[in-house]
């Protein structure tokens, strides 16, 4: 069976730049093998980027401002967990946690809350992890497509009017997605002791978009993370391994519970 797609290559979705060899492409084709995983799930993830989980949150019947998204068994898809069955996060005072599910590889946790989202020009953002009652490792979704495959949670924002290009063949959008580089927390096993990271929202150098560009690498891409991070949309923290910030994590046993405090300060 043929499919349609739109193919990143490379380590789309912020991929760590600090290797120049990688060159990021955005370009249409025709994908023959749909079992491939990481490689096609780019247009569903462009879609779902922006989608508002707020909207989600109205037919669920527990209450939480944190959404868990995980990849669909076809791996080319991200999907909610919106209802009280399939074990979404759930929140008490600032830490928000969800268990790891079997085969099933984790790619973000966010939130649409006014109160952590708008205008972070002026903010930092803070992030304790720790993750608790399993004992198996972590593995990635495709074994994260290159060497070292060390799997990480890293902070990640998200703003659709900010609307840019960093790179050859780039379409406009870019420069909306945005995740912490190099700064993360390196994902081990389970149980996981606590480990904490800060980073100020507008860091030069710290953050890269969806083109694997770094917010101070050019004109273009300043403008457009100086555009994000007054009209952030979504925020919360991505999962992934090897080459890629987004390409989902689990526990090898499919057990253990990832714990998260995020924070914001002045």
């Amino acid at each position: 069976m043929k499919l349609s797609r739109w193919d990143i290559r490379s380590a789309k979705r912020g991929k760590d730049t600090s290797n120049n060899s990688w060159k990021n492409r955005l370009r249409r084709t025709v994908w023959i093998a749909p079992g491939l995983g990481v490689a096609i799930t780019a247009l569903s993830f462009l879609v779902l980027s922006t989608a508002d989980p707020s909207r989600a949150h109205s037919r669920a019947t527990f209450a939480t401002a944190w959404t868990v998204y995980d990849y669909n068994p076809s791996g080319r898809a991200l999907r909610p967990r919106v209802s009280a069955d399939s074990m979404p996060a759930t929140t008490t005072g600032d830490t928000t946690s969800f268990p790891f599910l079997p085969n099933i590889y984790t790619a973000r946790l966010t939130t649409t809350d006014p109160s952590l989202t708008g205008d972070l020009t002026s903010k930092t953002l803070n992030l304790a992890v720790s993750v608790t009652g399993g004992s198996g490792a972590f593995q990635d979704q495709n074994n994260g497509g290159c060497t070292p495959d060390t799997k990480t949670v890293r902070l990640f924002l998200v703003s659709p009017q900010a609307s840019g290009t960093t790179g050859a063949d780039t379409r406009g959008f870019y420069t909306q997605f945005w995740w912490s580089n190099p700064m993360s927390i390196p994902l081990v096993a389970d149980p996981q002791a606590p480990i904490t990271i800060s980073q100020p929202v507008s860091a030069a150098g710290m953050w890269s978009d969806l083109n694997g560009a770094l917010n101070n690498s050019s004109a273009e891409a300043m403008e457009g993370f100086l555009t994000a991070i007054q009209h952030v949309h979504t925020i919360g923290v991505s999962f992934g391994g090897g080459c890629f910030f987004e390409n989902g994590v689990t526990t090898s046993d499919g057990s253990g519970t990832f714990n998260s405090t995020f924070t914001e300060t002045l």
